[in-house]
Protein backbone atom coordinates (compact mmCIF):
# COMPACT_ATOMS: atom_id res chain seq x y z
CA UNK A 1 0.00 0.00 0.00
CA UNK A 2 1.48 3.46 -1.23
CA UNK A 3 0.09 6.96 -0.03
CA UNK A 4 0.44 10.15 -2.45
CA UNK A 5 1.44 12.65 -0.51
CA UNK A 6 0.70 16.19 -1.58
CA UNK A 7 3.03 19.00 -0.32
CA UNK A 8 1.53 21.93 0.78
CA UNK A 9 2.13 25.24 -1.45
CA UNK A 10 5.08 27.24 0.33
CA UNK A 11 4.07 30.85 1.70
CA UNK A 12 6.04 33.50 -0.54
CA UNK A 13 7.98 35.78 1.93
CA UNK A 14 7.05 39.23 2.23
CA UNK A 15 8.65 41.70 0.19
CA UNK A 16 11.18 43.79 0.88
CA UNK A 17 9.19 46.83 1.40
CA UNK A 18 5.70 47.87 0.41
CA UNK A 19 3.45 51.34 1.07
CA UNK A 20 -0.42 51.67 0.04
CA UNK A 21 -1.98 55.14 0.50
CA UNK A 22 -5.62 54.93 -1.41
CA UNK A 23 -5.75 58.50 -0.10
CA UNK A 24 -3.28 60.86 -0.11
CA UNK A 25 -5.72 63.31 -0.81
CA UNK A 26 -9.06 63.14 -2.05
CA UNK A 27 -11.35 65.87 -2.69
CA UNK A 28 -15.17 66.31 -3.08
CA UNK A 29 -17.56 69.23 -4.42
CA UNK A 30 -20.56 69.36 -5.03
CA UNK A 31 -21.52 72.96 -6.94
CA UNK A 32 -18.90 74.01 -5.29
CA UNK A 33 -19.23 72.70 -1.70
CA UNK A 34 -18.24 70.21 0.51
CA UNK A 35 -21.20 70.44 3.12
CA UNK A 36 -23.60 67.60 3.55
CA UNK A 37 -26.68 68.10 3.68
CA UNK A 38 -27.40 69.79 0.34
CA UNK A 39 -30.96 70.51 -0.89
CA UNK A 40 -31.69 70.57 -4.67
CA UNK A 41 -34.71 70.43 -6.89
CA UNK A 42 -35.90 67.89 -9.74
CA UNK A 43 -34.03 69.56 -12.79
CA UNK A 44 -31.46 71.16 -11.18
CA UNK A 45 -27.88 69.77 -12.03
CA UNK A 46 -25.47 68.30 -10.00
CA UNK A 47 -22.00 69.59 -10.94
CA UNK A 48 -19.32 67.65 -9.02
CA UNK A 49 -15.92 68.79 -9.27
CA UNK A 50 -13.29 66.09 -7.66
CA UNK A 51 -9.56 65.38 -6.98
CA UNK A 52 -7.54 61.75 -5.94
CA UNK A 53 -4.22 61.51 -5.04
CA UNK A 54 -2.74 57.89 -4.37
CA UNK A 55 -0.35 55.76 -4.22
CA UNK A 56 0.48 52.00 -3.91
CA UNK A 57 4.68 50.47 -4.31
CA UNK A 58 6.12 47.37 -3.59
CA UNK A 59 9.69 45.78 -4.03
CA UNK A 60 11.05 42.63 -3.66
CA UNK A 61 12.82 39.83 -5.84
CA UNK A 62 9.73 38.20 -7.60
CA UNK A 63 7.14 39.16 -9.79
CA UNK A 64 5.81 42.42 -8.70
CA UNK A 65 2.35 44.70 -9.19
CA UNK A 66 0.75 47.40 -8.19
CA UNK A 67 -2.46 49.09 -9.07
CA UNK A 68 -5.28 51.77 -8.11
CA UNK A 69 -8.95 51.91 -8.55
CA UNK A 70 -11.59 54.42 -7.46
CA UNK A 71 -14.89 54.63 -8.70
CA UNK A 72 -17.03 58.00 -8.14
CA UNK A 73 -20.78 56.41 -7.69
CA UNK A 74 -24.42 58.71 -7.37
CA UNK A 75 -26.95 56.25 -5.88
CA UNK A 76 -30.61 57.15 -4.77
CA UNK A 77 -30.83 55.75 -1.74
CA UNK A 78 -34.53 54.96 -1.00
CA UNK A 79 -34.20 52.23 -3.33
CA UNK A 80 -30.60 51.77 -4.13
CA UNK A 81 -30.60 52.76 -7.84
CA UNK A 82 -27.03 53.60 -9.00
CA UNK A 83 -27.59 57.02 -10.86
CA UNK A 84 -24.26 57.38 -12.07
CA UNK A 85 -20.58 55.55 -11.70
CA UNK A 86 -17.71 56.79 -12.73
CA UNK A 87 -14.73 54.37 -12.89
CA UNK A 88 -10.54 55.02 -12.84
CA UNK A 89 -7.33 53.64 -11.83
CA UNK A 90 -3.88 52.99 -12.17
CA UNK A 91 -1.61 49.88 -12.45
CA UNK A 92 2.21 48.54 -12.82
CA UNK A 93 4.12 45.54 -12.76
CA UNK A 94 7.55 44.13 -13.33
CA UNK A 95 6.94 41.13 -14.76
CA UNK A 96 9.26 42.40 -18.25
CA UNK A 97 11.90 44.40 -16.72
CA UNK A 98 14.17 44.36 -14.46
CA UNK A 99 13.69 46.40 -12.06
CA UNK A 100 12.59 45.24 -8.81
CA UNK A 101 9.83 47.62 -7.76
CA UNK A 102 6.21 48.40 -8.95
CA UNK A 103 4.41 51.43 -8.64
CA UNK A 104 0.88 52.97 -9.24
CA UNK A 105 0.72 56.16 -8.56
CA UNK A 106 -2.26 59.01 -9.28
CA UNK A 107 -1.46 62.93 -8.47
CA UNK A 108 -4.12 65.09 -8.26
CA UNK A 109 -6.33 63.19 -11.05
CA UNK A 110 -9.56 65.31 -11.75
CA UNK A 111 -12.84 63.59 -11.61
CA UNK A 112 -16.26 64.80 -12.35
CA UNK A 113 -19.83 64.10 -13.07
CA UNK A 114 -22.54 65.68 -14.44
CA UNK A 115 -25.99 65.07 -13.42
CA UNK A 116 -29.78 66.46 -14.01
CA UNK A 117 -32.04 65.50 -11.44
CA UNK A 118 -35.39 63.89 -12.57
CA UNK A 119 -36.40 61.70 -9.14
CA UNK A 120 -37.36 63.14 -5.95
CA UNK A 121 -35.13 61.20 -2.78
CA UNK A 122 -32.45 61.09 -0.77
CA UNK A 123 -28.60 60.96 -3.09
CA UNK A 124 -25.88 60.08 -1.94
CA UNK A 125 -22.19 60.17 -3.57
CA UNK A 126 -19.56 58.26 -2.77
CA UNK A 127 -16.03 58.48 -3.59
CA UNK A 128 -14.45 55.17 -3.39
CA UNK A 129 -10.46 54.70 -3.41
CA UNK A 130 -8.22 51.56 -3.23
CA UNK A 131 -4.73 50.13 -3.06
CA UNK A 132 -3.71 47.02 -3.72
CA UNK A 133 -0.03 45.38 -4.06
CA UNK A 134 1.19 41.45 -4.57
CA UNK A 135 4.71 39.83 -5.10
CA UNK A 136 4.14 36.43 -6.77
CA UNK A 137 6.69 33.81 -8.21
CA UNK A 138 4.95 31.41 -10.46
CA UNK A 139 1.46 31.32 -11.43
CA UNK A 140 0.44 27.84 -9.76
CA UNK A 141 1.67 29.22 -6.35
CA UNK A 142 -0.39 31.36 -4.06
CA UNK A 143 1.02 35.18 -4.22
CA UNK A 144 1.85 37.59 -0.98
CA UNK A 145 -0.84 40.41 -1.47
CA UNK A 146 -2.10 43.46 0.84
CA UNK A 147 -4.40 46.32 -0.21
CA UNK A 148 -6.07 49.44 1.84
CA UNK A 149 -9.43 51.14 0.77
CA UNK A 150 -10.80 54.37 1.79
CA UNK A 151 -14.94 56.12 1.35
CA UNK A 152 -15.48 59.48 1.43
CA UNK A 153 -20.01 59.91 1.81
CA UNK A 154 -21.41 63.28 1.05
CA UNK A 155 -25.19 63.01 1.28
CA UNK A 156 -27.89 65.55 0.01
CA UNK A 157 -32.08 65.84 -0.85
CA UNK A 158 -33.54 65.88 -3.95
CA UNK A 159 -37.00 67.63 -3.96
CA UNK A 160 -39.98 67.45 -6.25
CA UNK A 161 -40.73 70.52 -8.07
CA UNK A 162 -44.66 71.72 -8.79
CA UNK A 163 -45.48 73.15 -11.56
CA UNK A 164 -48.81 74.91 -12.56
CA UNK A 165 -49.78 76.01 -16.01
CA UNK A 166 -50.71 79.63 -16.37
CA UNK A 167 -53.92 80.08 -17.93
CA UNK A 168 -55.23 82.93 -19.88
CA UNK A 169 -58.49 84.45 -17.59
CA UNK A 170 -62.33 84.62 -19.02
CA UNK A 171 -62.94 84.28 -22.74
CA UNK A 172 -64.35 80.78 -24.45
CA UNK A 173 -60.98 79.63 -25.19
CA UNK A 174 -58.27 79.83 -22.22
CA UNK A 175 -54.73 79.61 -23.57
CA UNK A 176 -52.16 77.64 -21.82
CA UNK A 177 -49.17 80.59 -22.09
CA UNK A 178 -46.17 79.35 -19.81
CA UNK A 179 -45.45 77.71 -16.54
CA UNK A 180 -45.46 78.42 -12.54
CA UNK A 181 -42.48 76.61 -10.61
CA UNK A 182 -42.63 76.53 -7.01
CA UNK A 183 -40.01 75.15 -5.17
CA UNK A 184 -39.26 75.01 -1.46
CA UNK A 185 -36.12 74.64 0.67
CA UNK A 186 -34.97 75.90 4.24
CA UNK A 187 -38.27 77.70 4.90
CA UNK A 188 -38.39 79.87 1.65
CA UNK A 189 -40.50 79.43 -1.09
CA UNK A 190 -39.54 80.46 -4.60
CA UNK A 191 -42.23 80.68 -7.56
CA UNK A 192 -40.83 81.71 -10.90
CA UNK A 193 -43.29 82.40 -13.57
CA UNK A 194 -42.31 80.93 -16.85
CA UNK A 195 -44.18 82.68 -19.93
CA UNK A 196 -43.84 81.58 -23.76
CA UNK A 197 -42.85 84.06 -26.09
CA UNK A 198 -44.07 86.69 -26.68
CA UNK A 199 -45.77 86.65 -23.60
CA UNK A 200 -44.23 89.57 -21.14
CA UNK A 201 -44.98 89.98 -17.20
CA UNK A 202 -46.63 93.35 -16.02
CA UNK A 203 -47.17 92.37 -12.53
CA UNK A 204 -47.43 89.12 -10.08
CA UNK A 205 -49.65 88.38 -7.15
CA UNK A 206 -49.15 85.44 -4.97
CA UNK A 207 -50.67 83.75 -2.09
CA UNK A 208 -49.36 81.55 0.17
CA UNK A 209 -50.78 80.23 3.32
CA UNK A 210 -51.73 77.09 5.73
CA UNK A 211 -55.18 77.92 5.03
CA UNK A 212 -57.11 78.61 1.40
CA UNK A 213 -57.47 81.89 0.42
CA UNK A 214 -61.19 83.68 1.07
CA UNK A 215 -60.21 86.42 -1.64
CA UNK A 216 -60.41 86.24 -4.87
CA UNK A 217 -59.02 89.71 -5.64
CA UNK A 218 -55.74 89.34 -6.80
CA UNK A 219 -54.56 92.83 -5.37
CA UNK A 220 -55.31 91.47 -1.77
CA UNK A 221 -52.63 88.87 -2.29
CA UNK A 222 -49.71 89.75 0.08
CA UNK A 223 -46.44 88.74 -2.32
CA UNK A 224 -45.28 88.29 -5.46
CA UNK A 225 -42.96 86.35 -7.20
CA UNK A 226 -39.42 85.35 -6.41
CA UNK A 227 -38.00 84.11 -2.83
CA UNK A 228 -40.75 84.42 -0.35
CA UNK A 229 -39.60 84.22 3.46
CA UNK A 230 -43.07 82.20 4.65
CA UNK A 231 -42.44 80.63 8.34
CA UNK A 232 -44.58 77.87 7.62
CA UNK A 233 -43.30 74.79 5.77
CA UNK A 234 -45.36 72.94 3.23
CA UNK A 235 -48.30 71.15 2.73
CA UNK A 236 -49.64 74.99 2.22
CA UNK A 237 -52.25 76.53 -0.55
CA UNK A 238 -50.77 78.83 -3.33
CA UNK A 239 -53.15 80.89 -5.61
CA UNK A 240 -50.55 83.17 -8.22
CA UNK A 241 -51.87 85.38 -10.82
CA UNK A 242 -50.16 87.99 -13.20
CA UNK A 243 -51.18 90.48 -15.98
CA UNK A 244 -48.99 89.77 -19.33
CA UNK A 245 -48.72 91.42 -22.27
CA UNK A 246 -47.25 90.34 -26.25
CA UNK A 247 -46.46 92.78 -28.63
CA UNK A 248 -48.26 93.30 -31.30
CA UNK A 249 -46.97 95.77 -33.47
CA UNK A 250 -46.32 99.83 -33.36
CA UNK A 251 -48.34 102.64 -33.93
CA UNK A 252 -47.75 105.67 -36.35
CA UNK A 253 -45.36 106.92 -33.94
CA UNK A 254 -43.19 103.68 -33.61
CA UNK A 255 -44.52 103.35 -29.81
CA UNK A 256 -45.19 99.50 -29.32
CA UNK A 257 -48.89 98.52 -29.61
CA UNK A 258 -49.57 95.82 -26.65
CA UNK A 259 -52.33 92.84 -26.37
CA UNK A 260 -52.95 92.49 -22.67
CA UNK A 261 -54.31 89.45 -19.92
CA UNK A 262 -54.46 87.95 -16.91
CA UNK A 263 -53.64 84.17 -15.89
CA UNK A 264 -54.07 82.01 -13.42
CA UNK A 265 -51.63 79.05 -12.11
CA UNK A 266 -53.23 76.07 -12.48
CA UNK A 267 -52.59 71.97 -12.02
CA UNK A 268 -55.65 70.33 -12.81
CA UNK A 269 -56.54 69.96 -9.52
CA UNK A 270 -57.30 73.30 -8.22
CA UNK A 271 -60.71 74.94 -6.26
CA UNK A 272 -62.13 77.89 -6.95
CA UNK A 273 -61.71 81.09 -4.65
CA UNK A 274 -65.13 82.42 -3.28
CA UNK A 275 -68.30 81.82 -5.36
CA UNK A 276 -70.22 82.62 -8.30
CA UNK A 277 -68.36 83.90 -11.12
CA UNK A 278 -65.46 84.88 -8.93
CA UNK A 279 -64.68 80.47 -8.17
CA UNK A 280 -64.86 79.90 -11.75
CA UNK A 281 -61.52 82.05 -12.51
CA UNK A 282 -59.93 82.73 -9.36
CA UNK A 283 -58.37 79.54 -8.25
CA UNK A 284 -55.74 77.85 -6.08
CA UNK A 285 -54.12 75.14 -5.55
CA UNK A 286 -52.43 72.40 -2.69
CA UNK A 287 -48.30 72.33 -2.41
CA UNK A 288 -47.31 69.49 -0.74
CA UNK A 289 -43.67 68.59 -1.74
Amino acid sequence: MSLLLIAAPSVLAEPSSYHIDPAIELVLKINGSNADGQVFHVGETLDFDGMISSVAYISGDYYLEASLEWDLILLLTNNDTVMADVPGGRSADNEDSEDNYALAQASDVPISLNYTFTTPGEYIIFLNSSGYVSQWESEEEPPWEADNFTQIPLRFTVLPNKTADLITEGGHHPADVGDLKVTYADGRYNVEYLLDAPWEIVNTQVYIGTNPPTKSDPKKFPYTAGEIDFSSAPPVYIAAHAQIRMQKGVDKRGKPIYVHAAVWAQTGDDTGIGKGKAAKRATYFEYSP
